[in-house]
């Protein structure tokens, strides 16, 4: 990310619609993962300023990594009752993968080139019956601004991102699109943005918008972990049909 994307990011991390939504549907079904979990460790990979695990470190045992020093020492402050380290996973981690039960990769991947290897890398590395959770941004026609200045590389669908762990020693337990109901009015959004040739100030989605506006987007979105949580549960097979990101639950076998 550019330096003034982290700073945004951190400040509003905590207070921002769609971050409080993702963590709501992101923290249900990591405590249904990490439920009668034997090894308790939850790993965030691309922690970025700590946002995801911070907060999760007041219940769990938690390590964020990063390989941006500001994005760490940001981390570092904000969250001091977690752990963060500076560095590349799989290399920087080794250490505590006998006690990780859940990686995290949370809107990690678009930032990688070469995508699949270093997919490839992690899950090579983890110990059979380690969980990994994953978030990506969705639908290439959803380009933007926003993913410019985050230096995203693409945007996927689900063949894509399925691609990426395709031949490795993982069990998709889950994989669908989410922010789906939002779907329609961010699209007709960013394309008039595009239309009309018209430019965020901030080069950034995280902006705040009028709090009755902000509480009623943030329930929209976070109403969707029922249905992920029955998808992960096996109650039904069908997630949502479109959405602005997806998210996936494998098992390193």
């Amino acid at each position: 990310m550019l330096e003034h994307v982290y700073e945004s990011h951190a400040e509003i991390e905590d207070r921002h619609w769609w971050f409080k939504a993702r963590r709501r549907i992101v923290y249900g079904l990591v405590e249904d993962i990490m439920d009668g979990a034997q090894r308790r460790l939850i790993v965030d990979v691309g922690c970025g300023t700590g946002g995801n695990i911070g907060p999760l470190a007041h219940v769990h045992d938690c390590l964020g990594v990063d390989t941006s020093d500001m994005a760490v020492s940001i981390a570092r402050t904000k969250y001091p009752h977690c752990s963060f380290r500076l560095g590349m996973a799989p290399e920087s981690i080794v250490d505590v993968l006998d006690r990780t039960g859940l990686v995290l990769m949370m809107d990690v991947l678009e930032h990688i080139p070469d995508d699949r290897a270093a997919l490839a890398s992690l899950v090579e590395a983890l110990r059979p019956g380690t969980t990994l959770l994953i978030t990506v941004p969705a639908d290439m026609r959803l380009w933007s601004v926003h993913d410019e200045a985050a230096l995203h590389q693409r945007r996927y669908d689900m063949e894509s991102l399925r691609r990426c762990w395709q031949g490795l020693p993982v069990k998709e337990h889950m994989l669908s699109p989410y922010n789906s109901l939002l779907y329609f009015p961010i699209r007709l959004a960013r394309w008039l943005l595009r239309r009309l040739k018209l430019k965020s100030q901030s080069h950034s989605d995280f902006q705040l918008p009028l709090g009755p506006i902000e509480a009623v987007l943030a329930f929209l979105f976070g109403a969707e972990r029922h249905r992920l949580l029955d998808l992960l549960r096996g109650r039904t097979k069908r997630g949502f049909r479109r959405g602005v990101s997806l998210i996936a639950v494998l098992e390193r076998v």
